[in-house]
This record gives structure tokens, sequence and C-alpha cells, in this order.
């Protein structure tokens, strides 16, 4: 009863207490006006990420009473940490400065009477970067839960938008949250967007195939700009309108201006292409995608697990891992669920200025809306279904294609990207594709007719060989992924229980695994499928 007791109190005090020692750091800060160097830095991101987190903390508040309980107990709990953290990096930043002297005093403001013992800095400096970057952790998944409303279909957090856009710049603070808003909302904004290109436009450009990758580059005659092209099928037996209206409202959804926000390339339009066969017609679409600004050398994950090149660092596969979570959890939010996560979708480029590689989920080949019409039919394709829940692998499926599909598959690639092991091979000499022998898929062990045994071969090797490589941590986040669907499973067990008209309960659910995960998953995982809901 005492523990409940602390924890009301701590949640109901919470957000008044953040804002309140908020603008305590802001004034600490303000001391800090004239440092110089590193411990300038420091101070300026602390500032500029405190105002954001300020911000995003009023119009939470505002919108309070639209929230589930599940969502704004965790908004609390979150909270709650944030305040620890907040006064942590008080502390040791208002311990740099010294108090004003009687000589100080005259006629100065308080602030300009502050000054920093400089040499107390080099004994604090590792303790202030700590506690600076463990602030911003927590903060960032304030945003996280700022996300999550945008989610909720009220009227409420539509007004509270426009009147914050009046009175705060939370909107240009944030831009993608307002995004995130607009993709939901299939208003008359959105169907005025023209997002039908011309085929003469695909007819004429030069294409260059990517190696393993479901995308191939396309390039206008006479012009130095690269596009991204995705083409997408439509097999027999699906509606073509259904298909042109989910890769419309994809292609809508993906006009944003910032790619590496999402982790989803900018689409600048759609093709459709259709040919005449007597009483029947073949249909194809195919998505233009802009190539980001200041990125180069496209490469599939498939293309850079098969180099041969020496395994990525840690920290680049966490980026990896990362961003690629991140793309799956904005493929959900939109409304669709991707249904071909595997390496040959996932394309990376390199920075100019940077050894870090961005990563974009592509491959739309089988895309659909979460609310849409599932066939259960597939290629039976085994480097394909290698990345399937084995309720969903073979000719035949035995279920709907849902939501926690998806993240089976990102499971399997955040095994392989862990590992650093392509789990599928091709011959040097024919280009067949052999898997990898540890999968047990060519002699003894399992086999491809038993997707069950393959996937208990999978969570084997994410508990017994990933620890070694990623830590503890990230293995046991690849271990929830792979068996999201399992009865037993604490994290998501039976999807029923998760379900809510806006999906948030399961999006919070996300939000507490990413709270015990490494630094990627308390960027991304705490994201991947908030808006799951089954």
């Amino acid at each position: 009863m005492a523990e409940l007791g602390l924890a009301v109190v701590g949640a109901i005090t919470a957000p008044d207490l953040c804002i309140k020692y908020g603008k305590r750091l802001l004034q600490a800060c303000a001391a800090f006006r004239n440092a110089e160097g590193e411990l300038h830095e420091r101070i300026l991101s602390v500032e500029a990420s405190w105002m954001q987190t300020a911000l995003g903390l009023d119009f939470v508040k505002s919108v309070e009473s639209v929230m589930n309980e599940d969502h704004r107990t965790m908004h609390y709990r979150i909270l709650d940490m944030v305040f620890t953290k907040l006064k942590r990096v008080i502390l040791i930043l208002e311990g740099l400065l010294k108090k004003p002297t009687k000589m100080d005093e005259a006629g100065e403001d308080e602030d300009a009477r502050l000054a920093v013992r400089k040499g107390k800095y080099v004994f604090v400096k590792s303790s202030l970067d700590e506690a600076i970057e463990e602030l911003e952790q927590w903060q960032r998944k304030v945003e996280s839960s700022l996300f999550l409303i945008m989610r909720i279909m009220d009227n409420q957090v539509d007004t509270e938008l426009v009147r914050m856009r009046r009175e705060t710049s939370i909107v240009a603070s944030i831009p993608s949250a307002m995004v995130i808003r607009d993709g939901l909302r299939d208003d008359q904004r959105q169907y005025g967007l023209q997002v039908f290109l011309k085929k003469s436009e695909l007819d004429a450009m030069a294409r260059t195939t990517l190696p393993f990758c479901n995308a191939v580059l396309g390039q206008r005659a006479g012009s130095s700009k690269q596009l991204i092209l995705n083409q997408i099928e439509c097999s027999l037996g699906t509606s073509v309108e259904i298909v042109k209206k989910d890769v419309r409202d994809l292609a809508r959804k993906l006009r944003h201006r910032t790619p590496q926000t999402f982790g989803l390339l900018t689409c600048k339009g759609v093709v459709k292409d259709e040919t005449k066969i007597g009483p029947l017609s073949e249909a194809s679409f195919t998505l233009v995608f802009e190539k980001p600004e200041g990125l180069t050398d496209p490469r599939s994950l498939r293309h850079l697990l098969t180099a041969g090149s020496a395994p990525c660092s840690m920290s680049e596969k966490l980026d990896i891992a990362r961003e690629l979570a991140k793309s799956v959890s904005y493929v959900h939010t939109f409304g669709f669920v991707h249904k071909n996560i595997r390496p040959e979708t996932v394309l990376t480029f390199a920075g100019a200025k940077t050894v870090r590689r961005s990563t974009f989920l592509v491959g739309f080949d089988n895309f659909r809306r979460e609310d849409g019409r599932t066939y259960l039919r597939n290629d039976g394709d085994w480097t394909k279904d290698l990345y399937r829940h084995p309720n969903r692998q073979g000719p035949t499926p035995r279920d709907d294609y849902i939501m926690q599909h998806d993240i089976f598959s990102l499971g399997v690639c955040l095994l392989e990207i862990g590992l650093w092991r392509s789990f599928v091979r091709y011959d040097s000499n024919c280009g067949h594709p052999i898997p990898l022998e540890a999968l047990g898929l060519i002699s003894g062990g399992v086999h491809i007719e038993y997707p069950a045994a393959l996937k208990e071969k999978l969570v084997e090797m994410a508990h017994n060989e990933l620890p070694a490589c990623m830590g503890s941590r990230y293995a046991q986040v690849v271990h929830t992924c792979l068996t999201c669907l399992d009865p037993n499973n604490v994290g998501f067990g039976h999807e029923v229980e998760f379900q809510d008209e806006d999906g948030i309960r399961i999006g919070v659910r996300y939000m507490e695994k990413g709270s015990y995960s490494p630094r990627f998953i308390k960027d991304a995982l705490l994201t991947v499928s908030w808006f799951c809901s089954g």
C-alpha cells in the first residue's frame, strides 16, 4: 500500500514538477551564457532539447483527458524518471557555479553574478555527459508518448494542435508529429493530392539494378538526380482497384520531406501500367521515391551482409537495427502492413561526413492496409518464408496477416544484423540461393517443411549466440519479436487483450518493453508498432 501511495503521489505531481524544475534548468543554463568550447556545446544541447520537451509536456497536459488509463499511467511513469534525471543534471550544473561575492552584488542580475568554476568542470565532465545522455533518453520517451497521442482520433487533439500552432512552436519543433496526424486523417486535403505520374516519365528513365535488392535505381536522361523505383505487381485474383487505392494512399502518406525521421523514403508519386490481354488485364504500379540528398552508395542490407567485409562495429549494427525498427513502426503508424520485411527490402546509404549508414525500408511489393483483405496464399519461396511467421509460411498460410507478423520478420532481421551473418547466401557460379548451414535447412536439424522447428532454431540462436555479439538485452528484444505471437509471451501474448480502436494499448506495451532494452530499443522499439492494433 505504501508503494502504491508513492506511485499515486508521483503520478499526480510529475508533470508539474518537470515543468517547474525545467524552468530551473533553463535558469542554470542561462548562467553559462559565456561558457566556451565543450561546455558551451553541452549547455546549448541541453537547453534546446528541454525547450522542445517543455512544449510537449504542455500539449500532453491539455489532452490528458482523452488518453486511456494505460497510456496515462505509462506517461506519468516516464515523467517520474524524467524528473529524477532532470534533478541530477541541475545539481551538477549548479555545482559548477560560484556563489556571488559582495563585490559582485552591485546592480547586476543574479545570473550575471554567477561565475563558472572552470577547474571543477574537468572533474565532473564525464558525470555531466552521462547525466545529460540519460535525461535526453527519457526525453525521447516523452516524445514517443506525444506521437502515440497523435494516433488518438479525437477532435480535442486537433483543437489543441490548432491552439498550440497559434500560441507556440510545438508543430515546428516536432514536425513529424503533424505528418503522422495528417497521415492518419483521411480528409479532403489528402484526397486532393495528385500522386499519379505519367507512364512516359517512367519509360524514359534509365534503370540500374541494385544487387540483392527489390528496388532499382532510375535516372532521367540529362539529369544527375537518381530515383528509387519499387514495382508492385497485381497478382492473379487481386482487385486492381483495391491495390490502386492502397498504393495511392501509401504514396500520399509518404509525401513527407523528412525521410530520415521516418526511415521511409520520400515518395514522388506512382505510375500505373496496365496491359490488356484479351478480356483480361495485367496491372502493376511503380512507386517512385526520391534518393535522400547528401547520401550515396545505395546498398541493400543483404548486400552488406554478403559482401565478405569485416563485421560492423556494435554501434553501427545498433544504428541499422534502430532505424529498421523505426521504419517498421511508421509503416504501421500510417495504417499499413508491409508483409515483406527482409534484408532485400532494406536499403542503406552512405553519408558524406560519417561512416554511419542511413537505413530505409523499401520493397512494398505485398503491402496492404492493416484492415484490408488478406489472401491466404504465398509464393512458397523459402528465401522469403525464412522471414515469415510459421503460420504464414508455405503456399497456403494458416492465418490472416496481422501487424505482429511484421514484428516477427523484424525479429529475424535483427537477429541477422546482430550476428552479422547472412541467412541466405548465393552460389558464386550460378547465383543459386543457399541457406546458412547453421539454420539446419540442408541436412539434419530442421527442414523448411517444418516451420515451427525453423522458428525454434532462430529463437535458439538468439538465446545462445546473440548475447556474446550484442549483449543480453539486445538478445532479449530479438527473442520478444520472434515469440511475439506465442501465448506465453509476456510482452505481447494474446493480441486480443491489447486491441482497441486507436491501437494505443499495444503501443503502450511496446513502450513498456522498450524501457528494459538497450539504447537502440529506447530510441526505436519503444516506437515499433506503438500503433499495432492486431
